[in-house]
This record gives structure tokens, sequence and C-alpha cells, in this order.
């Protein structure tokens, strides 16, 4: 089993970027919300019948829950999660941000067994497999060559990125929020943009370009199942990228071929989508600011419905 010694883990590699990335999201998330004030145009109401500060009283939250884990590193992994308070920022900027929601939605760290990250629609909850970052790290140090310490550093990162893209079903779910096409690409497409919005490319490179990296590297899904084949998701991610800013990701054009020409409009069209959905839904925004063996875990198979929302 892989198991890096948390107790040694430098702190001051995520600590650098975690509050730049916090703020910037939330920054981006305001940004979404004022967006119509700022061209002039009437704001859209969230809710019918409802006004603000009864809303207020009914709104949901994000709650970070860690269940207690009888593996070792599994503990060290939630205790060191704990202490540097990556997803404890990252809930508080959505918390924080005027979205308004009808419930609140557990993210719960977990032991799955296998891995995978998952939204129930069931239970309104994210849950975040302990299994899911340690093989992410493991297939780094295959992948990049890195040391134990830079594979678990980026593997927490790309981390975010399926965090954002769970919580992107759980929008969908709870809001609701209409979808064309499939699911899994749209919620995909919500988490790149969330963070190439952020307008730092380091917070890019370590969430969103890791992500797709682990996606390109991963077992191919059956033709049958709902998430696009792992190479497709890989050239998904890195054409938002180079639509998002051509000069700062211009080492993708060569490998994107002559899709490369499409994705600024790609890029465009999925972050006005994504914005035209999500303003009806913000609230007050004055105020807004404030291969499997018996020592891994296996690979989650393909949901065939059984538990929307999961990575495989």
């Amino acid at each position: 089993m892989f198991k890096p010694n948390l107790k040694k883990f430098s702190l001051s590699l995520i600590a650098s970027s975690l509050t730049v990335m916090s703020g910037l999201i939330f920054d981006g998330l305001v940004s979404h919300a004022l967006a119509q004030t700022s061209t002039g145009q009437k704001q859209s109401k969230p809710v019918q019948s409802m006004g603000n500060k009864q809303l207020k009283s009914r709104v949901g939250k994000f709650v970070l829950v860690y269940q207690p884990s009888r593996i070792r590193e599994h503990q060290a992994l939630q205790e060191f999660l704990q202490k540097v308070g990556l997803f404890e920022a990252l809930i508080s900027v959505f918390n924080n941000s005027g979205l308004v929601m009808r419930y609140d939605v557990p993210v719960v760290f977990a032991d799955c067994g296998v891995v995978n990250a998952f939204y129930s629609p069931e239970n309104k909850s994210i849950t975040m497999c302990h299994e899911l970052i340690f093989q992410m790290a493991k297939d780094f140090i295959r992948v990049k060559k890195v040391s134990t310490e830079e594979a678990l550093t980026d593997a927490l990162f790309a981390s975010v990125f399926v965090f954002f893209h769970e919580l992107g079903h759980a929008l969908i779910d709870i809001l609701p929020l209409p979808t064309v096409g499939n699911e899994e690409d749209a919620v995909d497409q919500f988490s790149a943009i969330l963070l190439l919005d952020t307008e730092k490319p380091d917070v890019v490179i370590k969430t969103v370009y890791n992500a797709a990296l682990w996606f390109g590297n991963s077992p191919q899904a059956p033709a049958w199942d709902e998430h696009a084949p792992s190479d497709v998701r890989y050239y998904n991610l890195i054409c938002l990228m180079y639509g998002k800013d051509s000069n700062q990701y211009g080492v993708f054009a060569k490998e994107l071929q002559g899709r490369a020409t499409k994705c600024g409009n790609e890029y465009k069209k999925v972050s006005q989508s994504w914005e035209q959905l999500l303003l009806p839904h913000f609230a007050d925004n004055n105020n807004s600011r404030g291969g499997n063996s018996s020592s891994e875990p296996p690979r989650n198979p393909p949901s065939r419905g059984a538990r929307p929302g999961q990575i495989w």
C-alpha cells in the first residue's frame, strides 16, 4: 500500500497557494453574482414570493465532515487536511458567496473501500474518499516521476477539481439547474471554469491540469458509461485552459491540433452558460462579501446510475 509519511509533509507547498486560491474563487463567484448589475441589466430574483430576509433564514450551507477512520494513513490525512484548512477555506467561499440553496450539503471525507468521489442525490451529500487522494498521489509518482511529497501535493490540488466537479452535481440537483447534454461533461466544465476564473496560472496548473493529467492516464471507461473516455476528458480540459488564455497555455496548442482554434469559443460558451444558470440563485449581493491487488482499494466501476455523480 502507498504509505507516505504525512508527519514529514511540508505545509508550505500548499499554504502558499491556499489563501490566493480561496480568495480568487470567492471573487469569481461574487463577480458572477454582480455581472448583470455591472452591465446595467435588471438583477434576477433568486426565488419568487420570498424576500431576502426570509430566504436568508432558510439558506442551506455546505458542511464539512471528517468521518472517523481506522486506517492510520487516512487518519493522518484527515489531521493534515484539518491543519492546513484547505477544504474549510473552499467551503467557506461558497457559504459566504450569497448562493442560495434549500438544503445543507454535507461534504464528507470518508473511507470508501474504493477509489472514488461522488454526490448522492438521495442524501444531498458529497463524499470525498480518502482512497482517491492516495491513488492520485501514487499515479502522479508513476506518471510525473516526482517525489512522494510533490505527488501528494499534486493529488491534494487535483482533489480540489474533483470536489468542484461533485459540487457541480450538487448544484444541478438542489437549485435545480437545467443541463443540456452529458451532466458529467457539464460539471467537469463547471469545475474548470471556476478555477480558470482565478486568473492564476499556478492555481490552474495545480488543479485543472493535474486533474486532466490524472484522468488522461486512468483506465478508459466502457463506451456505455456516462463519463467521457479518459483521454477525451483530458483534451476537453486542456482545451478550456487554452481557450481561456492561448498565450499562457500555448504549450497545449500542438496537442490540440485543429481543435485549438475552436477552444476560445468553447471556453466563452461554457463560461457564459454557467454564469447565466447561476445568477438567479445569488441573493443579497451587497452582503455576499464577508489495476487492483489485495493491498490497494479497487477503482470503482461505472455507476450504471446506481450512484450518480461518481468520477468513475
